[in-house]
Parts: structure tokens; sequence; C-alpha cells
């Protein structure tokens, strides 16, 4: 199996600098190694790879749940078409309007 693709791909990506984005590269390379290894080495990688895994998860963004806002939304944008961008900044879109709406 050759991975001189997939490592220049995590090349590329560390070099952005990009912490979250290296380490899923990263794990998905490990991914993709274990089926090349030796049954002594299994535990000590399955544990890289679950810690790698924990501190994904400790660097991507929290996952918020769905408001009655975000369904509202969803259902303006099935009808119409339009469809907002996600800009936090952004004051005159269909969000903002519904916010001043349910406050």
């Amino acid at each position: 199996m050759n991975h001189a693709e997939p490592g220049n791909r995590l090349a590329e990506v560390a070099k952005l600098g990009n912490e979250l984005e290296t380490l899923k590269v990263l794990r998905d390379e490990m991914a993709l190694r274990f089926p090349e290894l030796s049954p002594g080495v299994i535990p000590q990688f399955s544990k890289m790879f679950m810690d790698l895994n924990a501190r994904i998860a400790e660097l991507a963004p929290p996952k918020r749940e769905a408001s009655d806002i975000d369904d509202l939304r969803d259902e303006i944008e099935a009808l119409t078409g339009y469809v907002e961008e996600d800009d936090e900044e952004d004051n005159d879109g269909i969000d903002s309007m519904l916010r001043r709406i349910h406050s």
C-alpha cells in the first residue's frame, strides 16, 4: 500500500498551521495504517489513536442543538429557496428577524 499521497496531504495541511485540521488528517492516516500493524503494536497504536480523537473533540467547536428559531428558519428557507449565509455579524437576515420576533 502506497501512503506517499496521504503523507503529502498531512505535510500540506500542517503547513497551514491549523491544529484541528492537521490532527484530523493525522487521524485519517493512522486509520489507514491499522491493517498493516503487527499485533504487538496494536494496543499502543490504539491508545494513540484514541488520545488523538479525544484531542480533536477538545478542539472541535461545540455542536449546538437546534432551536425553534432554527426550525422556523429552515422552513422559511425551504419555502422561499433563500438560504442565509452563516454570518454572525449580519443583522438583516432571517435569523435576526426571527430573533426580534421571538424576543
